[in-house]
């Protein structure tokens, strides 16, 4: 479904990003993991839009994406969960979600479909929908971040660090949602700092280090292997 090949992406002089290739397969979730400041956040952005890379090609469905506006890319099936939510904290509940639908914004009936889809998912952000974004618990607006995202009915969606901030019963929560978003034949990619929980939910993973891609492999494999402890942590 995605495939990153050769991407580099810098500011200014200094490299985010050199040569990073990767895949994402149609109903599979991705983890990609690594310490502070190896890119993966920079990652997500070239891939949706949001950031110009230097070279490399980002295909969606076969279809060159590089280069392409973020606002084009989401309408083509591709949703992204920003780094610390970013919700609308002066606008409601629901005005966030009808706001993540705007690609559809024609489409009353859908709108409104998928949006008791998300309160079924999130029982909490119904009890909430007339509530300000701004006023909701950290883990309260991860859950709205994802809906949002998810408003705009994609086939991949690309999430970064949604445990960031978030008491253990919240990253559950969201950990079982995208075990759920995978069974309901959605594709998730996912950019984490609890990089074994991140591995135990996902089909495969990369490791990223200083703008590079270090391992990658099957989770499960990822998981007993020590190069990858040494790599994230330093030391077993």
């Amino acid at each position: 479904m995605l495939q990153v090949q050769d991407l580099s992406v810098s500011y200014g002089q200094a490299s985010a990003l050199h040569r990073v290739s990767l895949e994402v397969n149609e109903g599979e979730i991705v983890a990609v993991i690594g310490p502070n400041g190896a890119g993966k956040t920079t990652l997500l952005k070239a891939i949706t839009g949001l950031l110009k890379a230097k070279e490399g090609t980002i295909l969606y469905k076969g279809n060159e994406i590089l280069g392409t506006p973020a606002h084009k890319i989401l309408g083509y099936g591709l949703s992204h969960v920003p780094q610390g939510r970013q919700v609308f904290g002066d606008q409601s509940v629901e005005d966030n979600l009808i706001l993540g639908a705007f690609t559809i914004k024609k489409e009353k009936q859908k709108i409104q479909e998928l949006i008791e889809r998300e309160y079924e998912r999130f029982p909490r952000l119904k009890e909430r929908r007339s509530q300000h974004a701004g006023t909701l618990s950290g883990g309260e607006q991860q859950m709205l971040a994802v809906s949002r995202a998810l408003m705009s009915d994609p086939d991949l969606v690309i999430l970064d660090e949604p445990s960031m901030g978030l008491s253990p019963i919240f990253v559950k929560q969201i950990f079982d949602t995208l075990i759920e978003l995978k069974k309901s034949g959605k594709t998730v990619m996912v950019v984490e700092q609890l990089a074994m929980a991140a591995l135990a939910i996902s089909d495969r993973a990369y490791v990223l280090q200083v703008g590079e891609v270090k391992l990658h492999g099957e989770s499960r494999e990822l998981l007993r292997d020590n190069s990858l402890v040494k790599t994230y942590l330093g030391s077993k």
